[in-house]
C-alpha cells in the first residue's frame, strides 16, 4: 500500500530519462501522436511517462507519469495525469473535461 507521502514522494523524486520510444519523433496510432519515456529515479525507482495528442483536436492531449512498483498487486501506477479539453462534459458535473486539467490517484483509490 501506498500513504499519500509516499505518492508524493514518487511524483516530485529526480528522474532520469533512459529511454525513448519511438527514439525520434512520435509514432501515429488510432489518431494519435504517441511516444513513451523509461525513467530512473532516486534508489533505482523505475517510472514511465506516456504523451498522447489528437492529431485533429491537438489541444486534446494526455502526459501522464507511471511508477513501477516492485508490489506484485500494485504493478504499475499512474501517478498523475495532465490532460487538455477533451470535451467530455457528460462524465463529470463540475466540466473539467472541457478544459485543461490534473488527475492525481490517492491512497483511497489504490
Amino acid at each position: 500500500m501506498m500513504t499519500e507521502q509516499d505518492i508524493k514522494a514518487m511524483i516530485t523524486i529526480a528522474k532520469k530519462i533512459i529511454q525513448k520510444t519511438p527514439v525520434k519523433g512520435y509514432k501515429e496510432e488510432d489518431g494519435n501522436k504517441r511516444c513513451q519515456l523509461t525513467l530512473v529515479g532516486g534508489g533505482g525507482n523505475k517510472f514511465s511517462v506516456f504523451i498522447r495528442q489528437n492529431t485533429t483536436f491537438i489541444e486534446n492531449f494526455s502526459i501522464g507519469l507511471r511508477y513501477k512498483t516492485r508490489n506484485r498487486e500494485l504493478g504499475n501506477i499512474t501517478l498523475v495525469r495532465y490532460n487538455g479539453p477533451h470535451g467530455e462534459a457528460s462524465r463529470h458535473q463540475d466540466d473539467h473535461y472541457n478544459k485543461p486539467h490534473i488527475h492525481r490517484i490517492t491512497e483511497a483509490e489504490l
